[in-house]
């Protein structure tokens, strides 16, 4: 008797699927093999930012996809999810240094302010990474229009510095969620995470550039104006007398 034996291998995978849900037509498709859960997902503007973990190299990746219209603006008065447009869409996938327990995006007020990526790690670290990092459009080769872009040579690996641990050394572990809120500065955005401990702090997507600094010598600017008001007043009464003089010569 010849006996068959058949052998079914699981492959874990994750597909990825972006929708517009106006029309219900599929945008973005992506396939990863080999890779399992967490998987956290952040969407912002025109770009969505996703990671899980890989088996295959047993280490956590992001992939960033960006939509863009094309190289020419289909109407430049008006936008609708109807009009004919086929996205052009640029990914790139890159290597993250720690794990992933909670991702989301900083928000501010007019949306003027660069965004950055805020990442919760395992190890009780809050990470913010600022989104050039993850664009897909980072090239292997910098042309002179490129740096003129601001953009910066493509590396698989992210590098994170400890300048960029916001929460600095109160960790908060098993983080499960984050949430960011916008203030009534646009340089400013609200960082509020949870797990079991609660953490909020303030952050500076593109530093401080529409308030003055903590330490700001408010005392010496208030009395250097009145010195320049009543020396004002002063020089423009020795003006007048001055005038006076030179007219009865």
């Amino acid at each position: 008797n010849n006996n068959n034996l058949i052998i079914f291998f699981l492959v874990p995978f994750v597909n990825i699927y972006l929708l517009d849900t106006v029309t219900g037509s599929l945008k973005l498709s992506h396939t990863h093999k080999r890779v399992k859960p967490p998987v956290h997902v952040v969407l912002a503007e025109n770009w969505i930012i996703y990671t899980y973990y890989n088996q295959r190299y047993r280490r956590y990746e992001a992939v960033s996809s960006s939509l863009f219209e094309g190289p020419a603006q289909y109407n430049d008065s008006a936008f609708s999810s109807f009009d004919p447009i086929e996205p052009v869409v640029q990914s790139k996938a890159y290597i993250l240094p720690y794990g992933v327990n909670a991702i989301q995006v900083t928000t501010t007020e007019k949306g003027i302010t660069s965004r950055d990526i805020i990442m919760a790690a395992p190890n009780g670290m809050l990470i913010e990474i600022p989104w050039i990092l993850f664009d897909p459009r980072r090239p292997l080769d910098l042309t002179p229009l490129d740096r003129e872009e601001g953009l910066i040579m493509y590396t698989p690996e992210i590098m994170i510095n400890f300048e960029s641990v916001i929460n600095y050394y109160k960790f908060v572990y098993n983080i499960r969620g984050i949430h960011t809120v916008a203030t009534g500065l646009e340089s400013t955005s609200v960082v509020f995470a949870y797990g079991l401990d609660l953490f909020y702090t303030r952050v500076f997507p593109s530093r401080i550039f529409d308030q003055l600094k903590d330490d700001f010598d408010f005392m010496f600017i208030g009395w250097s104006t009145v010195a320049f008001v009543v020396g004002s007043f002063i020089a423009k009464r020795f003006a007048a007398i001055h005038q006076t003089k030179k007219a009865w010569k």
